[in-house]
């Protein structure tokens, strides 16, 4: 998505915020997957789950450890 569309999109999500990640193109999980993990858990980080803790270890990565 060009950046100004995102820009837009962000701006009508309750918690939305806009990460940029240089260098990386539409398949971003792909391309540049620890950069696209470091935002997410920062993410997650910032707006805890709805019980107020933030996502376990296993949480994220969907229980696989």
């Amino acid at each position: 998505m060009p950046r100004a569309g995102g820009e837009a999109l962000v701006k009508g999500l309750r918690r939305g915020e806009l990460a940029v990640v240089p260098g990386s193109g539409h398949a971003l999980v792909v391309e540049k997957p620890r950069d696209t993990l470091d935002i997410l858990l920062a993410f997650l980080a910032r707006h805890p789950l709805a019980d107020g803790n933030p996502a376990t270890y296993n949480e994220r990565d969907g229980g696989t450890s």
